[in-house]
């Protein structure tokens, strides 16, 4: 997505499982939107400077779950836009610990 304009019902899938944000976003320098999930049936809107604009509903399908390894996320939108998004994800949970490996040797 690049470009400035609007993110018309946006749509995260990982996996099976999929939420849409019934809301329109408008992603421009001078007036970008972020969503805030934290699951059940709302989501924040909040402006650039975390203001809270709007809750909006959200439309769930599948239980919206990061499952252990490796997980495909797709960011879309109702309105197949071409505009520049960010995508930042967290989980809750148990921590994955990554062993420290051996240093490669050429």
């Amino acid at each position: 997505m690049m470009g400035e304009g609007e993110l018309v019902e946006p749509s995260i899938q990982i996996g099976k499982s999929k939420i849409t944000v019934k809301s329109t976003l408008q992603l421009q320098a001078k007036a970008t939107q972020y969503i805030e999930y934290r699951g059940g049936e709302k989501a924040n809107i909040y402006d650039k400077n975390w203001n809270l604009q709007e809750v909006a509903e959200v439309k769930i399908k599948g239980n919206f779950e990061a499952v252990k390894g490796q997980n495909i996320v797709t960011l879309s939108s109702g309105n197949h836009a071409n505009v520049k998004a960010e995508l930042l994800l967290f989980t809750e949970g148990e921590p994955i610990k990554v062993a420290k490996s051996a240093p490669l040797v050429w």
